[in-house]
């Protein structure tokens, strides 16, 4: 209100007059517009009662419209499960055993420890490799 005395001081009096018309034309537009709003939110409250009224008298419980008739039917899909990836490369670990691994995820202990004594990923490629060599 402050700000609004200040500028107040600033206009002629007859300048604010003027706004004065014109903002309770404003206001008056504003509150038949609220006014109609309430009216219309207060007719589709008594279009809903007289709709659960008319469900309850055929017998039936609102709520129980909410859910589909087939919904204890309902077939859910399962997700597709990835198929298991071919081995990419192959390798003896610590106890000698040929380990096989396709790439994808963590790289095997026995495999980065072998990468680490020098050996490289290009050493262990199965399609590189004659059958039954392992390196």
């Amino acid at each position: 209100i402050r700000s609004l005395r200040v500028f107040a001081r600033e206009v002629d009096f007859e300048q604010l007059l003027e706004m004065q018309e014109k903002l309770n034309v404003v206001v008056e537009e504003r509150r038949e517009e609220a006014e109609r709003e309430a009216a219309e939110r207060q007719e589709l409250e008594a279009k809903r009662q007289q709709a659960i009224e008319y469900i309850i008298s055929l017998g039936l419980d609102p709520e129980s419209l909410l859910a589909p008739v087939t919904a204890d039917t309902v077939k859910t899909r399962r997700k597709a499960k990835g198929g298991v990836r071919k081995a990419k490369y192959r390798f003896k670990d610590e106890n000698g055993e040929i380990r096989e691994w396709s790439g994808n995820g963590k790289r095997p202990l026995a495999l980065q420890k072998l990468l680490d004594e020098g050996h490289f990923m290009e050493d262990f490629l199965i399609d590189k490799l004659q059958p039954g060599q392992v390196e």
